[in-house]
């Protein structure tokens, strides 16, 4: 039995069921599409009991490389139009965690709500168990009982649906549709009351499965007449991957796996399998004051318990969501503190997002379990992200959000469908 992500106990039954059946053949996909055989469940015999600890930064820094500004990444991270996470469902949180933003009528940020969850457990969850659900997005609203069944399945008759009419339309409210305008309908999902779980295409449990299945295998170059293994940007740009390159974790994934199998090991995700908050960096971001870091607590972690990797003693994260704001009887807000990267105020949720690490946690064999050749790979340059082709994407996605600044009546007058793809 696959455990729950973050070792939840939601699911029983049939919902338990579905989700063993998904992940292991996830990861069967993943790994008969690669070719590999140095990916594995967890639970193969080989594999010791040590957790691989693999981590990154949760700030978008493909965009900020792309748009060379902090300041520019900052807003389109940001982009609100029409009650809508325009700079998220762009595409643009794209390090396995995405967030809403919450201003008081000042202007000013009051909290910040991050995710991690995975879309593919909750349609699994919203599938089998429909009270549970609207309970949860409920209390994620702060609302004082559960969601409104028509504003999380639409007008779904609850009374007489099957699990996969549910999980349909969940789906239909609750992500943006595949080619259409970037949007999602239920207020629980898009930011106006709550955000529930991961809705970009490439946070997924499925595309991190794909992105470890594909670099596991020796990828190794000559240098001064020894071989070492290729970087996760060299594998991106001179193997076959399922991998953007200039993310964090996507060169940060591939990287540790193709080191892995570089010394003949089998790696396994491990089970619980999820992308999870590790740790945020509450020392950088000071009081009004400007000179006392602000307390851990104020950073809430929940959606997932902490485990105790056995063999180095380390306390493990396994939070999937994680909320940040001031006490009440503090009498200000976050818009009010300062961070230390900056020395400005907190003006934006991303400046809180990147003080945020995520983590996919793995388990490994010991060196020289498998017997495959070396494969000695040719390579060139790795040029500078900012001169990437797919850069032009980003750019453009900003031009349209700076031409909805400036001209307020943009959407009206513009087919939002046509500029999602690529």
């Amino acid at each position: 039995m696959v455990m729950e992500p973050g070792m939840l106990n939601d699911l029983s039954g049939e919902g338990q069921a579905d989700w063993d059946r998904y992940v292991e053949q996830q990861i069967n996909q993943a790994i008969n599409r690669s070719g590999t055989t140095q990916l594995v469940s967890d639970g193969d015999e080989s594999l010791e009991s040590g957790v691989v600890v693999i981590d990154w930064a949760a700030f978008p820094v493909r965009i900020r490389e792309c748009l060379r500004s902090v300041l520019k990444t900052n807003r389109l991270l940001d982009w609100q139009f029409n009650n809508q996470p325009y700079g998220r469902l762009f595409g643009a949180h794209e390090e396995y965690l995405e967030w809403r933003t919450v201003r008081n009528a000042a202007g000013k940020i009051v909290r910040v709500e991050m995710t991690s969850e995975l879309q593919e457990y909750w349609l699994r969850l919203a599938k089998y168990y429909p009270a549970k659900t609207l309970q949860i997005l409920g209390e994620f609203a702060r609302e004082s009982g559960p969601a409104p069944f028509q504003e999380v399945y639409g007008t779904l008759n609850p009374l007489a649906s099957s699990p996969e009419q549910l999980e349909e339309a969940f789906k239909q409210m609750m992500l943006p549709p595949a080619g259409g305008a970037p949007q999602i309908a239920s207020p629980y999902n898009n930011g106006v009351k709550a955000i529930a779980f991961m809705a970009n295409s490439v946070n997924t449990l499925s595309a991190a499965l794909f992105l470890a299945a594909f670099a596991a295998f020796p990828y190794v170059k000559r240098v001064n007449g020894s071989t070492t293994p290729l970087t996760g940007r060299e594998a991106i740009r001179f193997t076959d991957q399922a991998a953007q390159d200039c993310r964090d974790s996507d060169p940060t994934i591939v990287g540790s796996v193709i080191n892995f199998a570089a010394q003949r090991r089998k790696i396994a995700l491990m089970d619980p399998p999820g992308l999870y908050i590790a740790s945020v960096a509450n020392e950088t971001i000071f009081l009004p004051d400007g000179a006392t870091p602000i307390p851990q607590d104020w950073f809430r972690f929940s959606r997932g318990s902490k485990i105790i990797d056995t063999e180095s003693g380390r306390t493990l994260s396994l939070a999937q969501r994680l909320v940040f704001e001031v006490p009440p009887e503090q009498n200000f807000v976050v818009g009010d503190l300062l961070d230390s990267t900056t020395g400005g105020n907190i003006d934006f949720g991303a400046q809180i997002a990147a003080k945020v690490s995520i983590a996919l946690y793995a388990k490994a064999s010991r060196t020289e379990v498998v017997v495959v050749p070396d494969r000695e790979i040719s390579v060139g340059n790795v040029p500078d992200c900012s001169s990437e082709f797919a850069c032009n994407r980003v750019q453009e996605v900003f031009e349209f959000f700076e031409q909805t600044q400036s001209t307020p009546a943009f959407f009206a007058t513009t087919n939002t469908a046509t500029r999602t793809g690529g």
